[in-house]
């Protein structure tokens, strides 16, 4: 006999809590690792979010899965966030709105880019980092700095691959500047996409 589908996957309102549940887990692990790193446990993660390890194991097998899952919300961030930039209608203004989000994701999972760099991701997660999503990043960037140029608002001259790179160049290290001790994340990402920007900008006289 054929179970219908809306009978497997069970009422809406249990169908609601499973997701539900689902968000707080991955929410809570961002919370955990970023303050102990990828080593914390899952108990770490089920206490956070107020959950007991069964579900938490029924909904992410093991760690690896867990963090793979977040990987995907990774790229999920990163593309709506140069996607909202792309639909400005000033193509200069875009550049600053997908940049300023770059900021506020790299703030986010600056733990994730810590374990990459120190190799202690699993592989299957580490693979999950790699391109096509970050291909698509810089596409996406030099999408907008064509545009730019087509408005006149940055210089012809201006190699776009070099601009690209040195606005993504200036994340890593801003992240982890002393001068976030004065200032938000937010207030350093204007002040150093402005400055950027403002080198690559065509001069009116």
């Amino acid at each position: 006999m054929v179970i219908p589908q809306r009978q497997r996957d069970g009422p809406p309102a249990k169908r609601s809590d499973a997701r539900a549940n689902r968000q707080r887990i991955l929410d809570a692990a961002k919370r955990v690792f970023a303050e102990q790193g990828v080593t914390a446990e899952m108990k770490d993660i089920a206490d956070s979010a107020g959950l007991g390890i069964g579900t938490i194991y029924r909904n992410f097998p093991g760690k690896d899965d867990l963090l793979i899952e977040l990987c995907r919300g990774l790229a999920g961030e990163i593309a709506a966030g140069l996607s909202e930039g792309e639909d400005e209608d000033d193509p200069l203004n875009g550049i600053r709105v997908g940049m300023r989000n770059m900021y506020a994701i790299a703030n986010n999972y600056g733990w994730l880019m810590h374990a990459k760099i120190n190799q202690q991701l699993p592989p299957e997660v580490q693979k999950t980092l790699r391109p096509p999503h970050l291909d698509a990043r810089y596409q996406a960037v030099l999408r907008m700095i064509a545009r730019a140029k087509e408005h006149g608002q940055v210089r012809g001259d201006v190699d776009s691959t070099v601009l690209m790179t040195l606005l993504f160049s200036t994340i890593w290290p801003l992240l982890h500047n002393p001068a976030r001790e004065v200032q938000s994340g937010q207030e350093l990402a204007a002040a150093v996409i402005d400055i950027v920007l403002n080198g690559a900008a065509v001069r009116h006289s």
